[in-house]
């Protein structure tokens, strides 16, 4: 097959971590190409991880905003590929003026990455009569990433949708040193990567470690990801120190993982998160709230814990439980999570995309 998968870059983020290692596994058995509908830059992250037989195509869009024209040229390049399936990530309004003119030639498909509510929360707004139409009318087929996001756009939209999770490769991880991180040989390490946002709820996260420290528990929680809200980075500095520390963005994020104790993430909403899977992956047990696809990817007091909710006590009662497991328990927590990460195998991701690309 000729295929197209399409987001607005390869810079940083679960969902271009998905996009990337789709494209990778389909491009071993289809033709595959990808279209940045930002100008790639040169420290893009996944830019540099995507295969070097995937061509990259752009619209040259610099700044935010709509413009016919960057529709206009979304339409010229998936015509001038003659591309059998278009996989859209995100965003569709860029592919409107495509969808009217190639749907009889071209099968187009968008991957929900969050729940629908959630996406039609911002720009998308202005659109969902007619993305409701597209999908009504069999021009877009929609796919979602966990039960949840099925749900939720079932909720939204009132129709069906095809259920595939997320995926990511299985990691070649890199030995790492954390030791001049640990204050005493007993100190846990906990990592939390995520770019510093709202969603991601850091504040709380930190407030709930700096009273578990406070109430004398001997660990250090490593944060890194972009900063992307300077008013909540600004509040967090109130709480680094030894013992709480920022590293700023890393490219090693999954070498971390694999050397840390425990996996922080507070998020008030999610889709199905890819740093949580990478975490499955290399065997870091995961302390997570219950939002998202998440509940799905974790069995509490098998492979993680989960809070009972995104309030900060039960977050608090979830980390000071996994603080409190001896370390017996979390090697069996440790195996489980990666017996747990198979089906989210990049490769059975991808053999389900294929699949339904080929379906009529």
């Amino acid at each position: 097959m000729n295929i197209l998968q399409i987001h607005t870059d390869l810079a940083s983020g679960g969902i271009q971590a998905v996009v990337t290692g789709l494209s990778n596994e389909l491009v071993k058995r289809n033709k595959v190409s990808f279209c940045s509908i930002f100008e790639p830059r040169e420290g893009d992250v996944f830019l540099r991880r995507l295969d070097k037989r995937i061509p990259v195509y752009t619209t040259h869009k610099k700044t935010s905003g709509a413009s016919l024209k960057y529709l206009w040229r979304v339409y010229l390049l998936i015509r001038q590929g003659g591309y059998e399936v278009v996989n859209m990530h995100g965003c569709l309004y860029y592919y409107i003026i495509a969808i009217f003119l190639l749907h009889g030639k071209t099968k187009f498909y968008y991957t929900i990455h969050s729940d629908a509510q959630r996406e039609n929360s911002g720009w998308d707004r202005q659109f969902v009569k007619l993305k409701r139409w597209f999908f009504q009318k069999g021009w877009v087929r929609p796919i979602t990433i966990s039960v949840e996001s099925k749900r939720s756009f079932t909720d939204f939209y009132k129709l069906p949708s095809r259920l595939i999770y997320n995926g990511t490769p299985k990691p070649l991880v890199r030995q790492i040193d954390l030791e001049k991180f640990r204050i005493s040989s007993n100190s846990r390490i906990l990592f939390h990567p995520g770019r510093i946002t709202e969603a991601k709820n850091q504040k709380m996260l930190c407030h709930v470690c700096n009273r578990l420290l406070e109430e004398g528990y001997d660990f250090i929680l490593l944060l890194a990801g972009e900063n992307q809200n300077q008013s909540i980075y600004v509040d967090l500095c109130d709480y680094f120190s030894d013992r709480i520390q920022y590293l700023g963005e890393r490219n090693d994020v999954i070498d971390i993982l694999g050397a840390s104790d425990g996996f922080c993430l507070s998020s008030i909403w999610e889709g199905m998160p890819m740093s949580l899977l990478e975490a499955l992956s290399v065997g870091c047990v995961p302390i997570c709230t219950p939002v998202g696809g998440i509940p799905e990817a974790v069995v509490d007091g098998n492979n993680g814990f989960l809070a009972k909710s995104v309030q900060e006590e039960d977050y608090y009662l979830a980390l000071k439980r996994f603080l409190e497991t001896d370390e017996q328990t979390l090697i069996k927590m440790k195996q489980n999570c990666i017996r747990a990460f198979e089906r989210f195998d990049i490769c059975n991701t991808a053999v389900h995309y294929e699949n339904y690309y080929l379906e009529l």
